[in-house]
């Protein structure tokens, strides 16, 4: 059975839609004579988000509407691309530090030491830690990839630390949900970009935008990079090599 037409699934109608999407955007040219785009609501708007209002207007235009869309009249902003937020070893220390609870230790612990995104940390299984050959198997990375990462002796201490302390061992995932740490699904990617957030305030960073991609990004810039290991007030440094790629 074919699908019913956009306008009889959507509260508002096929002509007005566009509009709606793009919350009245329209084109104006400032001193320089270059066109550039303008929300009349809400004042202007981000590159990114321009660009990112274009591509659905385009797509209904083109793929629900079945109308023509002209590029050379809707100019796509020049894309903006920003410089990471760096930490220095030292900050991660005290972010290490800051964490609230030995959970969310060992999760920004494991987010700096792999250099693995939040969603591969929040998925990682018991089988992904090769203590033999000292290696992180992260499955299903970005682009369905799976891929190894070193594995720092100062990392595994800390898991083994962890694992001891669980009330009841896991079978499969490494961190599973819930307050308890005993539910069969895992951890969500919320619950570590939380445990970032947190540990950033406590640390007294709140004029850095903290989350857990900052902790990649520190990775990617210390080959080879000292783990910070901390240990209530002190902290203590073992040498580990960073994966090519995080």
């Amino acid at each position: 059975m074919p699908s019913p037409p956009f306008a009889l699934t959507s509260a508002r109608s096929s002509t007005s839609l566009g509009t709606f999407i793009v919350h009245q955007i329209v084109f104006a040219r400032n001193t320089s004579g270059s066109i550039r785009l303008r929300c009349s609501a809400a004042g202007r708007l981000a590159p990114n988000t321009v660009t990112q209002r274009l591509a659905a207007l385009r797509f209904l235009y083109i793929q629900v509407l079945k109308r023509g869309w002209s590029v050379a009249e809707t100019p796509y902003p020049k894309k903006v691309l920003h410089l990471p937020q760096i930490l220095s070893q030292q900050e991660v220390a005290r972010l290490i530090d800051a964490t609230e609870t030995p959970f969310q230790r060992i999760l920004v612990m494991t987010l700096y030491a792999t250099g693995a995104r939040r969603a591969e940390v929040a998925h990682l299984k018991v089988t992904d830690i090769d203590s033999e050959r000292m290696v992180v198997h992260i499955r299903a990375g970005k682009g369905g990839k799976d891929r190894d990462v070193v594995l720092s002796p100062a990392l595994l201490e800390e898991l083994r630390t962890y694992w001891r302390g669980l009330r009841r061992k896991p079978t499969d995932w490494l961190f599973p949900g819930n307050r308890w740490h005993t539910a069969t699904p895992p951890v969500t990617t919320k619950v570590l970009w939380t445990a970032c957030q947190q540990a950033a305030l406590r640390a007294g960073f709140e004029h850095k935008h903290i989350h857990p991609h900052t902790l990649c990004s520190r990775c990617r810039v210390n080959w080879p990079r000292l783990l910070c290991r901390t240990s209530g007030s002190s902290t203590a440094c073992s040498s580990a090599p960073v994966p090519p790629r995080c």
